[in-house]
C-alpha cells in the first residue's frame, strides 16, 4: 500500500498527473509484463482486497512492513488493513479528481 500512499502525496505536491501515464514494469520473477503507474496502483489494490484471512483482513507477507515479522502463514495485518483504508481513501480522491465516477464507486463500496 505504500505504492499508493507514495504516488497520492507526489501527486498532491507536483500537480504532475501524467505521472500516473508512465510505463514501469511489474515485479514478477517469470513474467515480463508492465502497466502505467496507475494499473500499479490499482493492482495493489486488488492484490490486498483479494489476499485475505480468517476475518477479512489482510493477509500478513514474508517480512511485510517490519522485517522482524515472519509469522505463520495466515497470519493477518491490522495494521496492513489500516494502510488499505488509507490507500482506498487516497484512489477514491484520485478517480474523482480524474472524473472517474466509476472507479471511484468501485473503490467506495470496498471501504
Amino acid at each position: 500500500m505504500w505504492i499508493v500512499l507514495a504516488v497520492a502525496a507526489y501527486l498532491k505536491e507536483t500537480g504532475d498527473f501524467d505521472f500516473l501515464a508512465e510505463v514501469i514494469p511489474f515485479y514478477e520473477k517469470d513474467k515480463q509484463d508492465s502497466g502505467t503507474v496507475l494499473d500499479h496502483l490499482q493492482r495493489a489494490i486488488e492484490f490486498t482486497h483479494g489476499d485475505v484471512g480468517a476475518h477479512d483482513l489482510p493477509l500478513l507477507g514474508f517480512a511485510d512492513w517490519n522485517d522482524t515479522i515472519n509469522l505463520a502463514k495466515g497470519a493477518e495485518s491490522l495494521f496492513s488493513a489500516n494502510l488499505y483504508g488509507k490507500a482506498l481513501t487516497e484512489l477514491i480522491e484520485l478517480a474523482r479528481y480524474l472524473d472517474d465516477d466509476v472507479t471511484a464507486g468501485k473503490y467506495t463500496c470496498l471501504l
